[in-house]
């Protein structure tokens, strides 16, 4: 659903990372904030967290909320460098 408007410039990575992060079936999953994190790892980064990253995400999460777990991400050099990579436009959430 979302590599073809990726791929094509129609959205931003940071659009069709708050579409999914945010979506219904998402939210439906009803995550705690350790497996939301730890989900934003893995999608956005392709990897597993570490733990002292994992831990300041978390605490974000429950003190501001997933949103701006989201900007973290999306803004962090890390997300930035793999948008470069696969040539999509990153962009931002608000």
């Amino acid at each position: 659903y979302w590599k073809t408007p990726l791929s094509n410039k129609e959205i931003t990575a940071a659009k069709a990372v708050e579409g999914f992060f945010t979506s219904n079936e998402m939210n439906n999953m009803k995550l705690s904030a350790d497996e939301f994190v730890e989900r934003c790892y893995l999608v956005m980064l392709d990897r597993k967290s570490d733990a002292s990253g994992k831990a300041y995400w978390v605490s974000v999460y429950k003190s501001k909320g997933k949103l701006e777990v989201l900007k973290g991400f999306v803004e962090s050099k890390e997300f930035t460098q793999i948008c470069k990579d696969y040539g999509v436009v990153k962009g931002t959430i608000k």
